[in-house]
C-alpha cells in the first residue's frame, strides 16, 4: 500500500506532477490504488466515509467529473484524473496496515528537488531556477519557487521529526535540515520562510535548541552568500520584491475567481481551464490561476466542488492545529506538514501539484489514526 503512495509523492520529480504528463503519471498510480482497494488488500471500511476529509476528496472528484465532461476539452482530462486520486491516496493512507510511514520519501523528494533548485540557480538554467522581476529563484524540479519552498518546509518537519524518534542519526538529520533551510532561503519565499521558523521552533527542544540555531544561522549565511555571488540581485529588484506581498498581491487573482464564479457557478469552466475565465471579459489581470485552493476548485469545476475543499481545509485544519503541541515527534511531523499544506492553499495553487497535496492529505490521514504504525510517545520515553 505505502508502495502506491510512495510513487504518487515521487511523481513530484516530474516536473512537480504539474503538467498533463505528471498528472497523468498521478492518475496511473491512483488507478493502481483502486485495484488494491477492490482486491480487498489493506482492510479497507465503509465507516471511513464518515470522515470529513475524505467527504470532502470525494465531492472535489465527483465534481471534477462532471465539470471535466461538461467542458468537452481534452485539457480537463488530466487534472480531472489527479483529482480523483486524491480520495483512493487518502483511504491507502489510512489503512492500519499502512507502514511504515513516508517521511524518509518526503525527505528525499524535497532534498533531490532542492539540490536541483541550487544548482539551476547557480548555473541560471531554467527550468529548475527562473528570473523573476530580475532575481534569480530556485525553483526545483517543481519549477516554481514557492512550491519548491512548500517542499522543502514539509521536508524540514520530516528530517527534524526522524532525527528527534532516533530514526535517523541527528548529525545526518542536521545536515539534510541545513540543506533544506537554504533551499527555502534560494526561492525567496517569505511565507514559507515564516512556516520553517515555526517549524524550527517546534522542533527545537527535540532535536537540540542550540545546535538547531547554529545549523539554521549557518544556512542562512550560507544562502545569502550564494544569492550574492550567483543571483546578483540589485537593490532594485530586492525592493520590488520586498513590495510584492503574499497577500496583497493576490488580491487581483481573488476578485478575477470570484467574478468568474458569479459567470459559471454550477459547473465552473472546466478543471485545468482556468485561463478561459477571460475569454470575453475586459479584465486587465490576468493570471493563470486562482492561487487559493477553494477559489480555484469552485471557478474550474463549480459550487460542489469548492464545497467540497472547503470541507477539506476546515476539518484539516481542526485536525492538525491541536497536534502542534504534541511531545510525539512522529505526531508532530504530521501535524507541521498537514498545516504547511493546508495553509499554503489559501494564497497560492500548491494544489495545482497533485504530488504536494498527496503530501499533505497523508499527513491527514495518518493524523487521523493518531499514527497507527507509532504509538503516541513523550519526548522523556523517547529519550
Amino acid at each position: 500500500m505505502w508502495g502506491v503512495v510512495a510513487a504518487a509523492i515521487a511523481v513530484g520529480l516530474v516536473r512537480g506532477g504539474f503538467f498533463a504528463t505528471g498528472q497523468y503519471a498521478f492518475a496511473g498510480v491512483g488507478a493502481v490504488g483502486v485495484v488494491l482497494l477492490v482486491a480487498g488488500v489493506g482492510g479497507w471500511e465503509p465507516q471511513m466515509l464518515a470522515d470529513p476529509v475524505l467527504a470532502g476528496l470525494i465531492l472535489m472528484a465527483l465534481a471534477n467529473v462532471v465539470a471535466g465532461g461538461a467542458s468537452g476539452s481534452s485539457d480537463a482530462v488530466a487534472p480531472t484524473l489527479a483529482v480523483c486520486a486524491w480520495p483512493v491516496l487518502y483511504i491507502l493512507a489510512r489503512l492500519p496496515r499502512s507502514s511504515p510511514t513516508p517521511t524518509a520519501l518526503i525527505v528525499a523528494v524535497s532534498a533531490t528537488s532542492a539540490l536541483a533548485g541550487a544548482g539551476a540557480l547557480l548555473l541560471h538554467a531554467n527550468p529548475d531556477a527562473e528570473r523573476i522581476a530580475g532575481i534569480w529563484r530556485a525553483g526545483g524540479t517543481f519549477e516554481y519557487p514557492p512550491a519548491l519552498a512548500v517542499a522543502c518546509v514539509c521536508g524540514l518537519a520530516c528530517v527534524l521529526g526522524l532525527a528527534a524518534s532516533g530514526d535517523i542519526r541527528r548529525t545526518t538529520g542536521l545536515v539534510v535540515a541545513s540543506l533544506l533551510c537554504v533551499a527555502i532561503a534560494l526561492t525567496y519565499d517569505r511565507a514559507a520562510g515564516l512556516m520553517a521558523v515555526g517549524v524550527l521552533l517546534l522542533f527545537g527542544r527535540m532535536v537540540g535548541g542550540r545546535q538547531l540555531l547554529v545549523v539554521a544561522a549557518t544556512a542562512i549565511l550560507i544562502a545569502i552568500a550564494s544569492v550574492l555571488v550567483f543571483a546578483s540581485p540589485g537593490l532594485i529588484q530586492i525592493e520590488r520584491h520586498l513590495r510584492h506581498g503574499t497577500i496583497t498581491s493576490r488580491s487581483d487573482s481573488w476578485s478575477d475567481a470570484w467574478r468568474a464564479i458569479r459567470r459559471r457557478p454550477m459547473l465552473g469552466y472546466g478543471p485545468g481551464r482556468y485561463s478561459t475565465i477571460y475569454a470575453h471579459t475586459e479584465d486587465t489581470t490576468r493570471t493563470g490561476r486562482a492561487h487559493d485552493t477553494v477559489l480555484e476548485q469552485t471557478v474550474e469545476a463549480g459550487v460542489v466542488a469548492g464545497l467540497g475543499a472547503a470541507v477539506v481545509t476546515i476539518a484539516g485544519f481542526a485536525r492538525a492545529l491541536p497536534t502542534l503541541r504534541s511531545r510525539d515527534p512522529l505526531a508532530l511531523i504530521w501535524a507541521c506538514v498537514a498545516t504547511v499544506i493546508i495553509t499554503s492553499g489559501i494564497y497560492d495553487f500548491t494544489w495545482s501539484f497533485a504530488p504536494l497535496a498527496a503530501i499533505g492529505l497523508v499527513a491527514l490521514a495518518r493524523l487521523a489514526t493518531q499514527d497507527g504504525t507509532h504509538p503516541a510517545r513523550s519526548l522523556s520515553e523517547i529519550q
